[in-house]
């Protein structure tokens, strides 16, 4: 069963990272707006009425609380794709395996660094306009950066399913 699972999980990474590959020349002929690995528009729309409601409750602390969590639930078709591949890394190796809450709570950490990042940018008075600007100018190179990644997730996950006994 480990055999299959890793199989479809290396399948996986190898897709994303085609996808990632894909996006890196459409942000360098046309930028973002044609990239394969975006939520879909009806996701995006109803991500910005909650966040809309919830930034008008009484609460506001709650109401961000409350955004935030529909906020993930609704970016787990974004951000499950690289779920999958780096804990099916985790498992699939006994040294890691061990560790797997660690670097559960490691991977987490650096999932929620560049949030951090952009609020403080926005805190000391970086504007929406320049932060979008950057982020504009670097996605190539993300998507870049992005599909390696997902390679060498795969091709260790492949190398995993060639060695299992």
């Amino acid at each position: 069963m480990a055999r299959i699972f890793y199989g479809i999980t290396a399948l996986v990474a190898y897709v994303i990272c085609g996808y990632c590959v894909y996006d890196y020349i459409i942000c360098r002929r046309t930028g973002l707006k044609d990239t394969k690995l975006q939520l879909p528009k009806f996701l995006k729309d109803r991500i910005h009425r909650t966040i809309g409601k919830q930034s008008r409750a009484r609460n506001f602390v709650l109401g961000a609380l409350v955004a935030g969590f529909l906020v993930s639930l609704l970016e787990l078709a974004c951000t499950g794709q690289t779920y999958l591949p780096v804990i099916t890394f985790a498992v699939s190796d006994p040294a890691l395996r061990s560790n797997g809450l660690l670097l559960l709570a490691l991977y987490n950490v650096m999932f929620i660094l560049p949030l951090v990042a952009v609020f403080s940018l926005f805190f000391f008075g970086v504007s929406s306009k320049q932060f979008t600007a950057f982020f504009q100018r670097s996605a190539a190179g993300v998507k870049l950066v992005a599909a390696g990644v997902f390679f060498v997730m795969g091709s260790f996950l492949f190398w995993q399913l060639l060695n299992h006994t």
